[in-house]
């Protein structure tokens, strides 16, 4: 993989990086290297914050709603989604997204992990309006329920 990498830095007149860290770890492979972050459409993903926008298959879960969109794969740590869970009986983990390389039936199940599956990209505003912290939040709950 790495000669396949040198071949294809050798050919190239430029590299765009999926992201920062990226770009820090190839950066003095190729004299004309640019991060290329990821980012939004805000003015799709602003609907989010319209009144009445929420998802109306998501009002029966109760709150709060800890969101997340994108692909469900092994980069997902499925145990800590499910720590989570059973540490916060009260929190609901709404899950959207595609389940790929990885078996369906491996998901952690619990009452208050919902996996609804792939939604349409002109729907997930109307998600986020249900949510009360979204994905980047996840990353950073507390490992113990507080005192």
């Amino acid at each position: 993989m790495m000669a396949l990498e040198r071949e294809l830095f050798r050919r190239a007149d430029v590299v765009f990086t999926g992201g920062q860290s990226l770009y820090e770890a190839k950066q003095h492979r190729h004299r004309n290297i640019h991060p290329f972050p990821s980012s939004i459409d805000k003015a799709h993903f602003g609907k989010a914050r319209l009144p009445g926008a929420s998802s109306l298959d998501q009002e029966e879960i109760a709150r709060p709603r800890l969101g997340f969109f994108g692909v469900i794969d092994e980069r997902m740590d499925l145990g800590l989604v499910d720590r989570m869970a059973v540490l916060r009986p009260d929190w609901q983990f709404v899950m959207i997204g595609p389940v790929v390389k990885i078996d369906a039936a491996g998901l952690p199940r619990r009452p208050n992990i919902h996996w609804l599956g792939s939604r349409d990209y002109k729907q997930l505003p109307s998600y986020l309006a249900g949510w009360d912290v979204g994905e980047v939040m996840l990353m950073i709950l507390p490992s113990s329920p507080a005192a």
